[in-house]
């Protein structure tokens, strides 16, 4: 049978500084993918409304932020690993 896991026990331990600092590393690379996303879409947003282009500059930006977020996910990955 298959104990469940409580939520404290999946928690990094306040005590272990360095899994604090882990933790905190891969939430902010994840922040970053998601407010390079972010950024996109409203600059898309903006470029349709000046340019009267809807939705193009929105799908175009749209990926072009996803893909520097996922660019930015690699370039920490590749950084952990060489550590």
């Amino acid at each position: 049978m298959r104990r469940r896991m409580a939520v404290q026990d999946q928690l990094p331990d306040k005590r272990n500084p360095s899994a604090m600092r882990e933790t905190l590393r891969y939430l902010h690379v994840g922040s970053e993918v998601a407010l390079f996303t972010a950024v996109g879409v409203y600059g898309g947003m903006k470029l349709d409304e000046w340019l009267n282009s809807a939705p193009w500059c929105l799908a175009g930006c749209a990926v072009a932020g996803f893909a520097l977020g996922f660019y930015e996910l690699i370039r920490a990955a590749r950084r952990d690993d060489s550590r």
